[in-house]
C-alpha cells in the first residue's frame, strides 16, 4: 500500500494525472480507465457519474482512432478497461453496463478461460454478442520468467492459493496451453513479465530436485508448518552451489522472441476464432511491464494500441505512444468535471482507508 500511495503522489507531482482529473477541466486527453475485481456500489457510482454528466464510454478502436483524429469521438469520452478476464466482468459490470447502455473494453486471457472465477467462452459469447464489451488480449497466459540466478524465496502451499499467473509457471504435460505451479520447495529466482526486456533464467535443475526431495521426505505441506523452514532450503542450496557446476543459462534472443510471438499471436487467433466477426487489434501489458521488443512484435502482428498502467515518467496519450498507453484507477472516474465531482485528494484518502480496512478490490 505504501508502494501506491508513492506512486499516487508522485504522479500529482509529476503531472502524470490528465488535468480532466486534477483540475476539474475538460482537455483533449481521453482518460482510460483500468478495473481488475470491483465492487458492485463503487463501480455503479462511477457509472453514475458518467452518465448523470454526459460522458460516452469508447471502444478500443474508437479509441485508437480518436488518437489520430479527436474530433471522431464526442468531447466528453472516457474509457473503462478491465483486465484478466474475471467473473466480475460477467457478474457485475455487465448488467451495469448496460443499465447505464455503456461500453467496456475486456483484455482476455485465453489461456486461462472456464478456470474457476475467470470467464467461460460461453458468457464471454454473449457479451460479445450484445455489443456493451469490446474483448481484447491480455496475451494468451499472462507469462511471469525468472531473470536472474538470484534466490528470492521457495514455492510454498500460499502461492497456490493466489491468481496463478502472479509468480513464474510451468507448462503443463498434457499440452493443452494451461500453466501450474512447479512443485512445492522448488527455488523461486527474481522475475519478471515476459513481455519486459529481461531474457528467461534456467535454474539449476539439480538444486530445484534436491530441494523438492526434502520437501516430499518430511511431510509435503507440513513441512512449512515449521517456522525454520526455509533456513533448512537456503542451506540445502548453498551445499549443491558449492559442488554443483552447472552453467548459469539464459534463453536465445531467437528464443525470446519465438515465446513472446506465441503468446501475443496465439491470444489474438483463439479470442478471434471464438467470437463471431471479431478482429483483435489491441493489447494490454500484463502487471503493466513493457518492453521495447514486444511493442516492436505487437505492432507487426496487427496489435494498433497497448494499454499499461500508469508509472513513473509517463507521458501524455499520444500517437508516438499508441504502444504504451497509459491508464489511471477506475476510482478516478469519481474526479472527472461535472455534478458530483470528488476531488482527486478525497478519492485518494478514501482508497488509502479502504485498503487499510479490508485490502484492495481490484
Amino acid at each position: 500500500m505504501i508502494h501506491d500511495l508513492s506512486l499516487f503522489i508522485k504522479g500529482y507531482l509529476h503531472h502524470d494525472y490528465p488535468d480532466t482529473i486534477l483540475k476539474n477541466t475538460l482537455t483533449d486527453e481521453i482518460p482510460v480507465f483500468c478495473y481488475h475485481h470491483i465492487g458492485r456500489q463503487e463501480f455503479e457510482d462511477c457509472l453514475l457519474h458518467l452518465k448523470r454528466n454526459g460522458y460516452e464510454s469508447l471502444t478500443a478502436d474508437q479509441y485508437e482512432k480518436a488518437l489520430k483524429d479527436r474530433s471522431l469521438v464526442p468531447e466528453k469520452s472516457v474509457v473503462i478497461t478491465f483486465d484478466d478476464g474475471l467473473r466480475d466482468v460477467y457478474d457485475v459490470a455487465y448488467p451495469l453496463l448496460k443499465k447505464y447502455r455503456l461500453k467496456a473494453v475486456v483484455f482476455l486471457l485465453p489461456g486461462w478461460m472456464d478456470e474457476p472465477g475467470i470467464l467461460t467462452w460461453d458468457q464471454t459469447r454473449e457479451m460479445h454478442e450484445s455489443g456493451e464489451i469490446d474483448f481484447q488480449s491480455h496475451s494468451m497466459t499472462h507469462p511471469a520468467i525468472f531473470t536472474s540466478p538470484k534466490l528470492i524465496d521457495f514455492y510454498q502451499p500460499k502461492h497456490a492459493r493466489s491468481t496463478m499467473w502472479n509468480v513464474p509457471l510451468v507448462e503443463k504435460k498434457n499440452g493443452n496451453g494451461k500453466r501450474t505451479l512447479p512443485p512445492l520447495g522448488s527455488p523461486l529466482y527474481e522475475y519478471s513479465s515476459r513481455f519486459s526486456d529481461a531474457k528467461q533464467f534456467y535454474p539449476n535443475i539439480n538444486i530445484q530436485q534436491s530441494c523438492i526431495e526434502h520437501i516430499v521426505k518430511n511431510g509435503n505441506e507440513a513441512f512449512f508448518e515449521n517456522r525454520h523452514w526455509r533456513r533448512e532450503l537456503i542451506a540445502i542450496v548453498k551445499q549443491l552451489k558449492k559442488t554443483d557446476s552447472q552453467d548459469i543459462r539464459f534463453e536465445s534472443p531467437g528464443d525470446q522472441k519465438a515465446e513472446i510471438l506465441k503468446e501475443i499471436v496465439q491470444s489474438k487467433r483463439t479470442i478471434e476464432l471464438n467470437l463471431s466477426n471479431k478482429i483483435v487489434r489491441h493489447f494490454a501489458w500484463p502487471w503493466n511491464k513493457t518492453g521495447l521488443l514486444t511493442a516492436k512484435l505487437l505492432a507487426e502482428n496487427g496489435y494498433k494500441t497497448a494499454f499499461r498502467g500508469m508509472l513513473s515518467g509517463d507521458f501524455k496519450n499520444e500517437g508516438a505512444h499508441i504502444h504504451m498507453v497509459k491508464r489511471i484507477n477506475g476510482d478516478f472516474i469519481k474526479c472527472l468535471p461535472g455534478e458530483g465531482r470528488q476531488t482527486f485528494w478525497s478519492v485518494l484518502t478514501y482508497k488509502i482507508l479502504r485498503r487499510l480496512k479490508s485490502g484492495p478490490t481490484y
